[in-house]
């Protein structure tokens, strides 16, 4: 998990994806210019520009936002996806390796459970899509 604080000053271009993600071409956090960020669109209300903030970010997507008053959010996550795409993965394998896609996407939901309850456990407050 990196984590990134500082006062935001740019909020590029956004294109919101049906999926409830929303991809920003550029996020500029004090100094430090970050590209292509992907995050979920119920926590995009929470990045104002001007406001100081602390972002919790795994590879390009933002999965908790901590605001200047102290209250953490985070996306609301279900290990349940993850169960679901690794065991669908595994039988899967021997068909043209199609399974190898389904385990390697449940790998990355899984990492992304995995940080969301570290936010928890620090007192975030889960917000759903």
């Amino acid at each position: 998990m990196k984590e990134i604080e500082g006062h935001i000053s740019l909020l590029g271009n956004a294109v919101v994806s049906p999926k409830g993600i929303t991809t920003y071409s550029v996020i500029k956090i004090d100094e430090k210019i970050i590209q292509k960020v992907r995050i979920p669109t119920s926590l995009d209300s929470f990045l104002i520009v001007g406001e100081r903030v602390t972002i919790y970010m795994r590879k390009s997507l933002i999965l908790g936002v901590k605001r200047e008053d102290g209250v953490l959010y985070c996306y609301s996550s279900k290990i349940f996806l993850a169960i679901i795409l690794i065991l669908l993965g595994i039988p899967l394998i021997p068909f043209f390796g199609i399974g190898i896609l389904f385990v390697w996407m449940g790998w990355g939901e899984y990492l992304n459970h995995k940080i969301i309850k570290e936010l928890e456990n620090k007192g975030a407050i889960p917000i759903n899509m």
